[in-house]
């Protein structure tokens, strides 16, 4: 009896510490992944400070980011099939510590040009070797059952290493005397924070069993995989889903501007509030979200939820008055709606475990689901940094909020899609049951 219970107890503390190491993990991917996504979106919470220091226009950063989704999105089509075939630490310490030579480059304030060739280098390592690699190490550390809740709390990680960077780039560019030398600052800030998160990517996380689908010697870019993953229509539904909430989610980035120019707020009243929505907001939605789903039994059905409250608070915006008195409603307004938003986006990739797609495959089918899904980057920015160049004043922006409801209710039909097609597999399924019993 007493060496049973001594197994039992060598079993216990092996649970807990395998538990223990693979959230350590995750907690370090996410972080990584706040990190290498801060500077190219860091207009989500200094736009003014980088429209001053670069000495461009609304239209010109959308520019700049444009052109970092464009790259991004033609490299997530390799960095699927890469993920597939390179063990996921070594994949995430070159994104960063690369990202991170190319943010120090950006902290000398080159030229619009230059400005333009450095955002692109970022795309490609954002999307060729880091995107897919970290969805599928949150996938390899996870089982199905707790897939979606791994991707809320990884999502809430983020969100946290996003707010707490957010608000250090905050306390940096309030000690320095003038705006631009703030905006250096925090670049060589979070260039040498990225380098060193490239590192730990490499000393910390493990190499996992069956990650690597190709045996040595298999060519390279062999498309199998994508055209495996092509087969499952629950990929291309995913794909539409995460198009819609990701160009909500960017859409949602403008009420930065829209906080200073219609309601007169303060510069460094709206940084603070923009980056706990950006950031700080994700920190509770997504985890509360992930285990709505779970709770739930369905991603998607959770995404219709959230999308339909979006629907009604971005509606809200469109009828508020637009004077300074009314400040404090839109801007608890705003934090409800990001709430929503940020939930949603949060877990939009575990509707892929709604549809039980297979695991070997998963690395293949983010690539191609980023490829759709985040091409509202190539377009969005432009689009509406030019729509508030030429609609000065509230015209641009009730252009920016009909555009919202739009793809809210794009979300919503999609989401329902997959709701049915995940039924009538599940019916299939126990059809086929006592035929091959």
């Amino acid at each position: 009896l007493g060496q049973h219970s001594l197994h039992v107890q060598l079993w216990v503390c092996t649970v807990s510490e395998s538990k223990i190491k693979n959230f350590l993990v995750l907690f370090l991917v996410s972080v990584t992944a706040a990190m290498i996504y801060q500077v190219p979106y860091l207009k989500y919470v200094f736009y003014d400070a980088l429209i001053e220091s670069l000495g461009v226009n609304n239209a010109q950063l959308g520019d700049l980011s444009a052109v970092y989704g464009a790259v991004a999105m033609v490299c997530f089509f390799f960095g699927g099939i890469i993920s597939d075939k390179f063990r996921v630490k070594d994949l995430l310490c070159i994104s960063m510590v690369s990202t991170g030579a190319l943010i120090l480059w950006y902290a000398t304030l080159p030229s619009y040009n230059v400005l333009l060739f450095i955002f692109g280098a970022m795309g490609f390592f954002s999307g060729c070797t880091f995107w897919a690699a970290r969805q599928k190490a949150v996938r390899l550390l996870s089982s199905d059952e707790t897939y979606s809740t791994n991707q809320g709390v990884s999502s809430g990680i983020y969100g946290l290493g996003s707010m707490v960077s957010g608000f250090v780039g905050i306390f940096i560019i309030g000690q320095t005397v003038g705006v631009t030398e703030g905006v250096v600052n925090i670049l060589v800030f979070y260039g040498v924070t990225s380098i060193a998160c490239g590192i730990a990517c490499k000393l910390i996380i493990p190499s996992f069993n069956n990650e690597i689908s190709a045996a040595e010697g298999t060519k390279l870019l062999s498309v199998d995989e994508l055209k495996e993953a092509a087969r499952y229509p629950i990929v291309w539904l995913v794909a539409v889903s995460v198009f819609s909430v990701y160009s909500l989610y960017i859409c949602m980035s403008y009420t930065t501007p829209y906080l200073t120019n219609i309601y007169g707020a303060s510069d460094s009243l709206v940084a603070g509030l923009s980056s706990f929505r950006s950031y700080g907001v994700v920190l509770f939605s997504v985890p509360l979200i992930g285990i709505l789903a779970r709770k739930i039994g369905s991603t998607a059905q959770t995404i219709v939820y959230t999308c339909i409250i979006a629907i009604v608070t971005v509606g809200l915006f469109l009828v508020l008055p637009k004077q300074a008195g009314m400040l404090i409603p839109v801007v608890v307004l705003t934090m409800i709606s990001a709430f929503f938003i940020s939930g949603a986006y949060g877990i939009y990739f575990a509707q892929l475990g709604d549809g039980k797609l297979p695991v070997q495959i998963f690395g293949a089918a983010t690539g191609l689901i980023s490829i759709i899904g985040y091409s509202p980057d190539v377009f969005i920015h432009p689009m509406v940094g030019g729509w508030l160049d030429k609609y000065p004043g509230i015209e641009g922006y009730n252009y920016l909020f009909y555009t919202m409801i739009f793809f809210a209710i794009v979300s919503v039909i999609t989401s329902s899609a997959i709701i049915r097609l995940c039924k009538k597999n599940d019916a299939a399924t126990l059809q086929a049951a006592p035929a091959t019993a």
